[in-house]
Formats: C-alpha cells, structure tokens, sequence
C-alpha cells in the first residue's frame, strides 16, 4: 500500500524495538476480545436458529444474552478491538519499510472485514433486542397491520442477515489476520515475499488459527460463568432453569476446551520455524500448559462439586494463559525481526548524520583518528611498513593537497616496491581532514 509508506517515519533501534512492545500490547487487548466476539457470535446465531426452530425461549435468551456479551459496549469494541488493530498495522507498516511484502495490505484488509463485521454484529444485536420488545408488547401476536407485519418480517430477516453475514465477516477477518502474524514471522526474516496464500493455508498458520478458536472457546466460557454469576445477579432476576442450562453449557464447553488447547499449543511450537525459535517459546508454552492443567481441575471441581466458587481463580488463569499465549507469537516475531530493525536503524543513523551534515552542526572530523583507525597499520611517518614511509612520499604533494585526497579516496598502484593501497572507502571530506593532518604532520617526525 503505497500510501502508507509515505507516512513511514525512519526510526532509530530503541524506537524500533519499542514498536514490537507496542505489537505485544496491542495484541494482548486485541486477542481475547476478537476471540470472545467470535465464539459468543457464532453461538448466538446457532442458538437463535435452534430457539426459532424448536420455539425454545430458553434457547432464545442465551442466544440474546450471548450477543450482547459479544457486542457489549462500543467503547469496548474501539479500546480492544479497533484501536490495537490500527496499531498493529501502522506498527507493522514501520517494522516492514523496504521489504517487499503483501502483509501490510492483507492486514489492511483484516481490519477492514473486522469493523465491517462488528458493525453487522452490532446491528444484529440492536435488531435481536427490537425483536424481544415487539414480544414483550404483544405487538407481534396481536397486531393486525399489514404494514406492524411487513415490519416485524424484515426486521427478523435484518436478525438473520446481520447475524451471519457479520459471523463470515469476522471470521475471515480473524482468520486473515492470524496468517498475517505467521506471515510475518517468514519474510521479516527471509527480506522477501514467500507467497502469502501458501502461508496463510499452512500447517503453521491453521494450527495458529485452531488455537485461537479453541482459546476464544475457553475465553466465552468463564466469560459466561462470570457474568451470569458475579454481574448479572446484581442487575437481573433470572430463572433458576435458565441459569441452571447456562452454567451446564459454559462449564460443558470450557472443560473441552482447555482439554483440547494444549494439543494445538504444543502442536504450534513444533511448527514454529527454527529461525523463531528461543529458549523463551519453550518456557512459556511450558507454563501455558502448566496453567490449562490447573483450570482443567478446576472445570472439573466445579462440575463434580455443583459450585462455582473457583470462577475467579478460572477467569484468571484463563485471562493469564491467553496474555502468555500471545506473548509467546510475539517473541517469535521479535527474534525473526531483530535483523530488519538493524538494517532501519542504520538508515536512521545514516539519515541523522546527513541532517547535521547539511545544518552544519555534524561533529568535527578529526584527521588524527581515522589516521589511527585506517592508516597506521600500513604506514609510518618515518619508517617503511606496509607502505613506504611518508617522509619519502608526501614531498611531492606540497602545494598539491587535492591530489593527495583524490589519491586516497582512489588509491592506485604507485610504486612497484610495494603492494596496491586499498581503497578505504572513505567520504570527501573524511579524506580531506586525513591529507591535512598526515601533511602538517609529517615534517615534524
């Protein structure tokens, strides 16, 4: 996208590497809220089709109650979900400056389906709730208006479309966007395209995106358990049956999913290429599993036990688990990244001495130390090492200095008795302080 790389700002490596803190933070906020929106859409809409079907309102008050977790505020969805993705990809823009790589417009494209689908989800959820007044009212059975009838038909297609036009919406959106982070890991490394589509269908990139379900899964359910038993009790008066069938349901997909995640998460660190791998992807996924084991056993307490007293130690863990699972992706990064940020880096050094150089406040060139640096280990003023002795050699430049630094920026075979000078790369002006100090100096030794 060559727009954004009009507003890449050349960085300097502390500034670089603060970008990838920026890249953890966001994804921490991003992840368990993209994964608790796609677990409670997708459940909604199953049970809303279910509910109709079978005319089941316990069906239809949880697919109701899951899509407003889902779609909770709209200040949630701008602070964890619209905003990281922004800066994800205004991160990714400045890591990804000179390599030529589809990422950045792909991961364009992922936020694009992202605010669409969560604008469909939203709309779904404010068209639910229309759907639920008009049943409250008795508007729906007793109206004989053609026109209240036309309405409420379209306003229960409106539920339908919404609901599963911003589920595929959304989907797609996580889906690209967990194959953008694969993706990334590669061609940061590699300096090039590795083909993104081959990428995004790869073992890797499907089992990373296995994971993420199987984590937004867990995600819902102690999300669940948590508000229907620590929230909604202060705010509502709901039946024992509905709760009973709400916490059987949250507790009966939890336990399967934390059973489940460590399978993809080992699975996933088997897959991770060599080059992105470290000490501290094994300790992490080590601990991630170590803490899935805890909240398996106390899944399977509050089964045994009929209680939910652990919900807090379980939001907890799960909360902790997916910070961690996120952290661990971002280490790969981070590794596979570190030869990208050296190469920016140095034009930003290169950028910061052309800037001083052309305002006049660039550093003094002292002849005297690049003398020491480059050329005494071939010459002396006095005596013939690698190359004659300069007493022998500088005579014929009095008078002559420009020669003198057109010799040393293209040295070129002079006397047989000695080897070629190499050229010593240097600038015009590093020359020039090299000849001025060696001829000032050379009368006196």
């Amino acid at each position: 996208m060559e727009f954004l790389e009009k507003l890449v700002v050349v960085q300097s490596a502390d500034n670089l590497s603060f970008l990838i803190y920026i890249l953890i933070t966001s994804f921490i906020l991003l992840i368990p809220y993209a994964g608790l929106v796609n677990a409670a859409s997708l459940l909604s809409y199953i049970f809303n089709k279910l509910g109709n079907k079978k005319n089941n309102e316990l069906y239809l008050r949880f697919s109701r109650d899951l899509i407003t977790i889902a779609a909770y505020k709209k200040g949630f969805m701008f602070t964890l979900g619209i905003v990281p993705l922004l800066s994800i990809g205004f991160s990714y823009t400045q890591l990804f400056h000179q390599i030529d790589s589809p990422v950045i417009t792909y991961l364009f494209l992922s936020i694009i389906l992202f605010i669409a689908g969560i604008f469909l989800l939203f709309l779904y959820k404010y068209s639910f709730r229309l759907d639920n007044l008009l049943k409250e009212t008795g508007v729906k059975e007793s109206s004989n208006s053609s026109e209240v009838n036309s309405f409420i038909k379209r306003n229960f297609n409106l539920i339908n479309k919404t609901a599963l036009w911003g589920i595929i919406l959304f989907y797609v959106s996580t889906f690209i966007l967990m194959g953008c982070i694969e993706f990334s890991i590669t061609t940061i490394f590699y300096h090039s395209n590795v083909g993104f589509f081959s990428t995004l269908f790869s073992v890797p990139s499907l089992t990373k995106y296995l994971s993420f379900l199987t984590l937004a899964v867990s995600i819902l359910s102690i999300t669940v358990l948590f508000y229907f038993n620590r929230i909604i009790d202060i705010t509502d008066v709901v039946s024992n049956e509905y709760k009973s069938f709400v916490n059987k349901f949250a507790l009966t997909i939890g336990i399967i999913s934390v059973i489940v995640l460590p399978v993809f998460i080992i699975a996933n660190i088997l897959v991770i290429p060599y080059f992105a791998l470290t000490g501290t992807s094994y300790s992490i996924t080590a601990i991630i599993l170590l803490l899935l084991f805890l909240v398996t056993h106390y899944f399977y307490a509050m089964i045994k036990e009929s209680n939910l007293k652990y919900i807090t130690h379980v939001f907890s863990l799960v909360i902790i688990v997916s910070v961690l699972f996120v952290i661990n992706d971002q280490a790969s990064f981070g590794t596979s990244s570190k030869k990208q940020i050296l190469v920016l880096s140095q034009e930003y050094d290169k950028m910061m001495v052309a800037i001083k150089e052309k305002s006049g406040t660039a550093p003094a060139i002292n002849g005297q130390e690049i003398f020491e640096g480059r050329c005494s280990a071939c010459h002396r003023f006095d005596r013939k090492l690698v190359g004659p002795a300069y007493k022998d050699v500088l005579p014929k430049y009095e008078g002559k200095q420009g020669e003198l630094v057109s010799f040393i920026m293209n040295p070129v075979k002079m006397n047989p008795n000695f080897p070629p000078m190499p050229n010593q790369s240097l600038k015009q002006k590093e020359a020039e302080a090299i000849a001025d100090y060696i001829m000032k100096t050379y009368k006196t030794k």
